[in-house]
């Protein structure tokens, strides 16, 4: 398998068990065309040929759209994670507060400001 066959099914993941790999095909390719113009963009046949290794020649520009959508689909996936983390340590600050908030004032604190100062949460939970 190719790299940029390997880079092109990636673009669907995740896969359920229950997904048609037709599906999967079809949103790699929706994901390539968003960096693609007009009559460049894949059909279903062409992306069916790159999916399975059987496109004899897969053109530069194509190449530099899957790679680009890959790389889109990364950051977006690290993005949400980081917003993810950052949820996940507000409900934790608030839960600590309300088990004793004297106790673990300034641990609870020194998260809280670790968590704003990544660009978080403010205490009550918004942007």
């Amino acid at each position: 398998m190719s790299d940029i066959t390997a880079d092109f099914q990636r673009l669907a993941e995740p896969r359920s068990a229950e997904e048609c790999v037709k599906d999967a095909i079809g949103r790699a390719a929706d994901a390539t065309n968003r960096f693609l113009d007009g009559a460049a963009k894949l059909k279903y046949w062409r992306a069916f040929d790159i999916w399975y290794g059987k496109a004899r020649h897969v053109r530069d520009f194509e190449k530099q759209a899957i790679v680009a959508a890959l790389i889109e689909k990364k950051r977006l996936e690290t993005r949400n994670e980081f917003h993810e983390l950052k949820t996940r340590l507000a409900i934790l600050e608030s839960r600590l507060l309300q088990v004793d908030s004297d106790f673990y004032r300034e641990t609870a604190d020194q998260i809280g400001q670790q968590v704003r100062g990544a660009g978080g949460l403010d205490r009550a939970g918004n942007r």
